[in-house]
């Protein structure tokens, strides 16, 4: 799902969380880190003149204030590559467009945004930046937002991170990484899924939901009937009821037939 910008209270966790991120592993050689006096700031060197022009601006705002249905711009994805430089910084929160536009307002977001440009233009360049940013400390919103694009674009390399992710300190990343693990559908998957569903918090259950449904196990059939007994109100019951159901009769919901990725 696209994520829609607007104010936050994740702004001000956001803003002192970015001092402290670091890029991880090994930047490409269109990067430049360059020290600062509040910590490290990621700069394209390649095309830094692309970066700040009014053609990328233009693209990448193109299509966030839609009130409904908030869609990467075709015209960013016509940019495609030239442009994943550009969205790798804004996602690690390294960019000064954070501070125009709505990203002024709503910064989380506009990070979130930049990994749905990622996501969206798909190219093997675009895919490596998102598995990279997967193994760097990011905001757990972020986070998330590169776990659901790896997902999409079935990049298997990323499976051993994401199942890194059942452990993360942050329920919400825990329970897209069971999401996640879902839409793989490997079934050795299952007891890391079925533990971490079972430890999270009733807001983030039904996320934890739809991955042990994806993946289809009958053993799943026990963990959801638990889940089912945090909820007071009877639609989430209901909810996850209709799942169990559907896995009893073996017509689960399941992911788009499609090849996974072996790139990157």
């Amino acid at each position: 799902m696209t994520p829609s910008l607007g104010r936050s209270a994740h702004d001000q966790e956001d803003r002192v969380a970015r001092e402290a991120e670091l890029v991880s592993c090994c930047v490409p050689r269109t990067f430049l880190l360059v020290a600062a006096v509040s910590g490290l700031s990621v700069a394209a060197s390649e095309r830094p003149d692309f970066c700040s022009s009014k053609k990328f601006h233009e693209a990448f705002f193109d299509g966030q204030d839609a009130i409904d249905f908030p869609e990467v711009s075709p015209k960013l994805v016509v940019i495609g590559d030239v442009a994943v430089p550009c969205l790798d910084v804004i996602a690690r929160g390294h960019a000064p467009i954070l501070d125009s536009g709505l990203c002024a307002h709503y910064r989380i977001g506009c990070r979130e945004w930049a990994v749905s440009g990622l996501t969206k233009i798909g190219t093997a360049a675009a895919r490596g930046r998102l598995l990279a940013l997967l193994n760097t400390k990011l905001h757990p919103s972020v986070l998330v937002a590169a776990m659901s694009g790896v997902t999409h674009l079935r990049i298997r390399g990323a499976l051993p991170t994401i199942r890194g992710m059942l452990e993360h300190a942050n329920p919400g990343v825990r329970a897209q990484a069971v999401l996640g693990l879902g839409n793989f559908g490997e079934r050795s998957d299952f007891d890391g899924m079925a533990a971490a569903a079972r430890g999270l918090p009733a807001e983030h259950v039904n996320t934890a939901v739809r991955g042990l449904e994806l993946l289809g196990d009958r053993r799943a059939l026990e963990v959801l009937e638990d889940l089912g007994r945090k909820f007071d109100d009877v639609g989430n019951r209901n909810e996850i009821q209709a799942a169990i159901e559907r896995i009893r009769s073996g017509k689960p919901i399941r992911v788009e037939d499609r090849p996974a990725s072996g790139n990157p």
